[in-house]
């Protein structure tokens, strides 16, 4: 697997970044063996001074000094570049809103003005053009069908459709109070 580092300021990644990285080795059987079983975090690619559009080359002795194994040499890298695109960074906050579905029981309501969500709003990250024009994150559907008491609930947040865009927290509380309907006699 890879992960990226040192990326410029007030930037994001927005490119296609392998998932993992095939890397062909050559050496004795038992040093290859060694190499394949170490337990290693990710190999980190370093965008320290790389511009947009800039190709970033794996380099095999790199990988060989990442592979912390004496006798194997490394014969080839795939993908063996990738081309860095980066976007303008923003975080802002946006509302979030909560998707009811359905009716409480008969005689029953939900003044949707009470609901009450806790955090009210959450942080949504990513490129800037898409994250200046998103204004709220809804929950997922809370069904209320059948509802004759209040209702507190953990909930998890839609995930942006958008790539790239991420909101720093998944799921919220929301309280929905469900109160008898009142009936004019007169």
């Amino acid at each position: 697997p890879v992960t990226l580092n040192n990326l410029p300021p007030n930037k994001i990644f927005v490119g296609d970044l392998p998932s993992d990285l095939r890397v062909r080795i050559r050496g004795r059987w038992s040093r290859i063996l060694d190499a394949v079983e170490a337990k290693r975090g990710p190999y980190p690619i370093d965008l320290n001074g790389f511009q947009d559009g800039e190709a970033f080359r794996f380099d095999p002795l790199e990988l060989q000094r990442y592979l912390k194994q004496s006798g194997i040499d490394v014969v080839s890298v795939e993908p063996a570049q990738l081309v860095v695109r980066l976007d303008r960074f923003l975080s802002k906050l946006v509302t979030v809103v909560p998707t009811l579905v359905g009716d409480p029981t008969e005689g029953y309501e939900v003044d949707k003005n009470l609901v009450q969500i806790k955090p009210q709003s959450v942080w949504v990250e990513g490129p800037y053009d898409v994250v200046a024009q998103m204004r709220e994150a809804h929950t997922t559907a809370i069904e209320i069908s059948g509802l004759e008491k209040d209702l507190r609930t953990d909930i998890l947040l839609v995930p942006p459709r958008e790539p790239f865009v991420k909101l720093r927290t998944d799921r919220v509380t929301v309280e929905i109070p469900v109160r008898e309907k009142i009936f004019d006699a007169s």
